[in-house]
């Protein structure tokens, strides 16, 4: 947990800062651009005396306007529920509350996303299904429809959420979007320096 202390008042801070996304080797070598800048989108508001702050992040063939739209499906989700909100839980509840609440965010985007390639997906199944045991080769036809479907199936989101309610900080993140917490720190020798601390755990096939 945190105080709100440690962030700079809303009104004169910029929200969220989004660093260029870069991969670097495992040597660590010159980085270079990993995803372009018009597939993230962002958003930060003050609503109810939360503050909340999103990054999302598209890759493969999503283009801007449905990053965009999932952005704004995530941002209406949270907004309503912490309007439904019971202003009246103790602290464990609180926390019951808005961890919910920010897997019931998550849900309902990646459920509008399944059902945007719903069809697609069930054609793959019934293929792959078909093809069960066979030699591909034999079925060139379903083969390369299979390969085209799996092109088309592989757009995708990552994103991560930080809420900021009444001295505690909640964070969700699906995939390799991270928050990190940046901190003015006075030094030993009384100069301020900034100390970053990671919120979010990198999402993958691991965990």
């Amino acid at each position: 947990c945190s105080t709100d202390d440690d962030f700079v008042g809303y009104d004169v801070h910029c929200g969220i800062a989004q660093m260029n996304n870069l991969l670097y080797a495992r040597n660590y070598e010159q980085p270079r651009p990993f995803r372009e800048h018009n597939m993230h989108h962002k958003f930060a508001y003050f609503i109810e005396n939360h503050y909340v702050y999103a990054v999302l992040t598209g890759f493969e063939d999503n283009n801007a306007t449905t990053v965009r739209y999932y952005t704004a499906l995530l941002q209406m989700v949270i907004s309503q529920n912490i309007q439904s909100r019971n202003a009246n839980l103790n602290c464990q509840e609180q926390d019951q509350f808005y961890t919910k609440l920010l897997k019931d965010a998550f849900a309902t985007v990646e459920e509008q996303f399944r059902h945007k390639y719903s069809e697609k997906l069930s054609e793959k199944t019934v293929l792959d299904i078909e093809l069960n045991g066979t030699k591909a080769e034999h079925y060139p036809i379903f083969n390369e429809r299979i390969k085209e479907l799996a092109c088309e199936l592989s757009p995708g989101l990552s994103a991560v959420v930080v809420l900021i309610h009444d001295g505690r900080i909640y964070v969700a993140n699906i995939g390799d979007t991270r928050a990190i917490l940046c901190k003015k720190v006075l030094g030993e020798s009384g100069q301020d320096y900034v100390r970053t601390v990671q919120l979010s755990t990198t999402h993958d096939l691991d965990n």
